[in-house]
């Protein structure tokens, strides 16, 4: 009778065992997720996601103006939660390489940035760069979240500023005269084809997609928010 009970209760055990493995299960696939200290991965989601594939990749509609010398685009790009709707505003400027002369005098630089306002933040990383003479200079960019990266809850957000211009924060960013600033390159969004914009949105974390394939073409691919 002690050994059928003993027998009983290990088969029991297994079985508990064996369903909190699958449930924890991340195969690194876009439908599993793992979330930790209130943290979420780039790229993965689960059912306590909101999740959504747009039907084909959303493109920003670039206007060049009346001369070819400069264009840009101002869009926004709308997601759910729940019975929420918000809006991701982007801004990108281009300039004609063909016009070289006059680009370097208009104070214009190509970028792609991203809006923050009250409602939605967006997570930043700062680097370093040598600028001469002993001197550094400091510049922010949106973080590019490869798949599978922690975004924290407690990381750095960039949010709640009431300053227009420093609402805008880069993706990345091409000055036509980089001065004196060492090794920049950019910005860390043009070192990566696919890249996972990190946002939150009233205490809610969730994550852009995007096809960073050709920068001065970004394609927005899915997206998803914890619930």
């Amino acid at each position: 009778m002690n050994r059928t009970i003993f027998f009983l209760s290990f088969i029991l055990s297994m079985i508990i065992i064996l369903s909190c493995e699958k449930n924890n299960d991340d195969s690194g696939d876009e439908n599993n997720s793992t979330v930790i200290n209130d943290s979420i991965y780039a790229g993965i989601y689960d059912t306590s996601f909101y999740y959504f594939e747009f039907p084909s990749p959303i493109e920003l509609d670039f206007v060049w103006d009346s001369s070819m010398i400069y264009g840009n685009a101002n869009d926004s790009i709308m997601l759910y939660s729940g019975s929420d709707s918000l809006y991701i505003k982007f801004r990108l400027t281009e300039l004609n390489p063909d016009s070289i002369n006059v680009i370097q005098n208009t104070g214009i630089v190509p970028m792609l940035s991203v809006m923050v306002h009250d409602s939605i933040s967006v997570y930043e990383v700062t680097r370093t760069y040598y600028i001469g003479q002993g001197s550094t200079t400091n510049i922010t960019f949106a973080q590019a979240f490869h798949k599978h990266d922690v975004i924290r809850s407690n990381g750095n957000w960039h949010s709640n500023y009431t300053n227009i211009p420093n609402r805008w924060l880069e993706l990345w960013v091409m000055p036509t005269d980089p001065g004196t600033i060492s090794n920049f390159h950019g910005g860390p969004w043009l070192q990566l084809s696919i890249g996972y914009l990190g946002f939150r949105y009233k205490n809610h974390l969730g994550w852009l997609k995007i096809n960073n394939t050709y920068p001065k073409n970004p394609k927005f691919i899915s997206y998803a928010i914890r619930k």
